[in-house]
């Protein structure tokens, strides 16, 4: 199967209650981000995950506490998402995402999938590999 996945993003801190309440993988990034750049700065992936409600889970206090021990100077938590309909695999697309780009905080998965998965990246995927495949 094959899935193009388009982000959308990036939402900081400050900007979270504007995220979309909506099912789909979010990813957490550290970034250097200056709001008068055109473009967020050095984007490190922190976390990836899947949501029922990606707004509800990402405006959750201590989920911003702990991703925010990961950050170094000058850099800010930014956030962006891709909504999954209900027939796509969730949660095999979000392991194989994290497979492919090891985030900090994901604990290390091996790949579990039955079937070939193909995932194009579109939109706001700065920092995540843009083209996976696992066999």
């Amino acid at each position: 199967m094959s899935y193009n996945l388009s982000f959308e993003g990036f939402w900081d801190v400050k900007m979270k209650q504007n995220i979309p309440n909506c099912k789909g993988i979010y990813v957490v990034f550290a970034s250097d981000y200056q709001k008068d750049a055109l473009l967020a700065g050095l984007l490190r992936v922190l976390y990836i995950d899947s949501s029922k409600n990606i707004n509800q889970t990402i405006s959750n206090n201590e989920n911003i506490l702990n991703w925010s021990k990961q950050l170094h100077y000058n850099e800010q938590l930014l956030f962006s998402l891709t909504r999954i309909n209900d027939e796509a695999p969730l949660e095999d697309i979000k392991m194989q995402l994290i497979v492919a780009n090891q985030p900090v905080l994901n604990e290390t998965v091996k790949p579990n999938v039955k079937n070939q998965i193909s995932i194009k990246c579109a939109g706001m995927y700065y920092g995540l590999k843009q083209y996976v495949t696992v066999n």
